[in-house]
């Protein structure tokens, strides 16, 4: 990868050498590097068959038998994929599915891409080595579910839309997060202590999301909206794609909402509208469906 992709400018980095103590700096430097270099970038304790089958499901000449051995190496995932495309949410017809090779034409590839995710978060609570992580890596996977049902159910409000995409995006959203935190763990376990993690994590993970999603070769609207999940919070939706306005909205919603400012949250979201009406809107309408897709994807 391109360390651009990484970092926009050199000043970044001496930015965040100013206002980090000299570990966290070092540790800056090691992940642009990273992320620059020519090699597959490493996600510590992200099973391998997850990765694998991102990267088949990226690929232009890849196959649905090929994504079928990928995923029937995993009997776990398997089920999951066959339970989901069995669900209310997603069945669509009478009959029940069989096959797997069926149900992932069913769900779509993106829906399958993110039920992998969400099942590579909830195998790394399983590793012993990560335990220390474990509560951050519960929240991790709670505000993804929670980011993804809510982007996924206001996104079938509106036409014009693809639910799935938002969803993937919802659920990705954290990725880089996750990264930061799983290598910082492996390299130096006291770093995550530093005065300067909070605002490193803060300040990164977006981009190092969108980074390793291009990686995996999803859709460049749905890293974007990875890369754009704090405009609502900051107040730059001006020039936002429905897609990334949508998800960062849903963000934005979700951290209030476990305990933020709601009333702030109200009167922000009032003031996002999809054709007249407004994120807080279509939100309080469809609360119940939020509700079910959460425990119907996680």
């Amino acid at each position: 990868m391109d360390v651009d992709a990484v970092l926009e400018k050199e000043g970044d980095v001496i930015a965040a050498g100013q206002n980090s103590s000299a570990k966290a700096f070092a540790f800056v430097q090691k992940v642009a590097a990273d992320l620059s270099a020519d090699d597959d970038l490493e996600l510590p304790g992200f099973p391998e068959v997850v990765i694998k089958l991102q990267k088949a499901l990226g690929d232009e000449n890849g196959s649905l038998k090929e994504v079928s051995r990928i995923i029937n190496s995993e009997p776990a995932l398997a089920a999951r994929l066959m339970q989901l495309a069995n669900s209310a949410a997603f069945r669509q017809t009478t009959d029940p599915v069989g096959e797997l090779r069926t149900a992932v034409t069913m769900l779509g590839l993106n829906i399958v891409r993110a039920t992998a995710t969400n099942f590579a978060m909830q195998q790394m609570q399983q590793q012993d080595w990560l335990k220390p992580l474990h509560p951050e890596l519960q929240k991790i996977w709670m505000s993804s579910n929670k980011v993804a049902a809510t982007a996924y159910t206001v996104s079938k409000q509106l036409e014009a839309m693809q639910p799935d995409k938002a969803m993937l995006a919802g659920l990705f959203h954290q990725l880089g997060r996750l990264y930061l935190l799983t290598v910082a763990h492996r390299d130096d376990t006291g770093l995550i202590n530093d005065p300067a993690w909070g605002s490193i994590v803060s300040d990164w993970h977006p981009t190092i999301t969108k980074a390793i999603l291009d990686s995996w070769g999803l859709p460049e609207d749905v890293t974007y909206a990875t890369e754009s999940q704090d405009a609502v919070s900051d107040g730059q939706t001006g020039n936002l794609d429905r897609l990334s306005l949508v998800v960062s909205a849903s963000k934005y919603y979700a951290e209030q909402e476990s305990g933020g400012d709601m009333l702030a949250a109200e009167e922000l979201l009032g003031h996002v509208n999809f054709s007249g009406k407004s994120f807080s809107q279509i939100v309080n309408s469809h609360r119940d469906e939020i509700d079910q897709m959460i425990t119907t994807i996680s």
